[in-house]
């Protein structure tokens, strides 16, 4: 038997495992105590549900139940967080909330396609990949040793979704900052060229946010 087919699954390790998990937790602690004010900012539907949803909950509760559903969707990825108190009842309440909480029936996925690539290539430099999928290039400012990084455009969740995932394993894992909230990608659903502009001011920091985990 070879050596990667002793790594473990996606690559990560049980240190790299402890460390997703702690910043997960400390990070969702944080957006409790802000009243989510960070994670508010991407505006994907998934957010919108899992705001809808937390904000319907008494504050003496909401920690337990955000971190419920933070660690049951680390659980996918093969990575545990331990026990969290009622973890089961919140995560069932989720689960129950109806579909179509905090969703735009108004939204257009193509609306402003061509603004948001000509931001994204001035933005970041060059780029590789499909018009619609592209990944950072080697030449770009944005690009982070063993994170994988690129945008996926015109989405059905989102003009704009930023991706990230770690190098070097088997399958990769996705480290997006809302994807460690477990709240999914970590995106904007652009209205205007104001939020495009703003949404790509802000991708270095998002972006940096990766570093934690290497």
């Amino acid at each position: 038997m070879n050596s990667e087919s002793k790594q473990p699954a996606g690559g990560l390790t049980s240190d790299r495992k402890k460390t997703i998990v702690k910043v997960a937790i400390d990070r969702m602690t944080k957006e409790c105590e802000s009243d989510f004010e960070f994670l508010e900012q991407f505006r994907t539907h998934r957010v919108n549900r899992f705001l809808a949803w937390i904000r319907n909950i008494d504050k003496a509760d909401r920690l337990d139940a955000a971190l419920s559903t933070t660690c049951r969707q680390l659980a996918f990825h093969h990575v545990e967080c331990g026990k969290i108190q009622n973890s089961e009842h919140w995560v069932r309440s989720y689960e129950e909330w109806p579909l179509n909480s905090g969703l735009d029936i108004t939204w257009q996925a193509r609306r402003y396609a061509k603004r948001i690539t000509n931001l994204v290539q001035e933005q970041l430099g060059p780029l590789t990949g499909s018009r619609q999928s592209p990944d950072f290039g080697e030449d770009s400012r944005f690009v982070i040793p063993e994170i994988r990084g690129g945008l996926e455009l015109n989405t059905r969740v989102a003009d704009i979704v930023l991706v990230q995932f770690l190098r070097g394993a088997k399958s990769l894992f996705d480290v997006s900052y809302v994807s460690l909230l477990g709240r999914g990608p970590t995106g904007w659903r652009v209205y205007s060229d104001a939020d495009c502009v703003r949404a790509v001011e802000q991708l270095p920091a998002i972006i940096a946010m990766a570093k934690e985990l290497i």
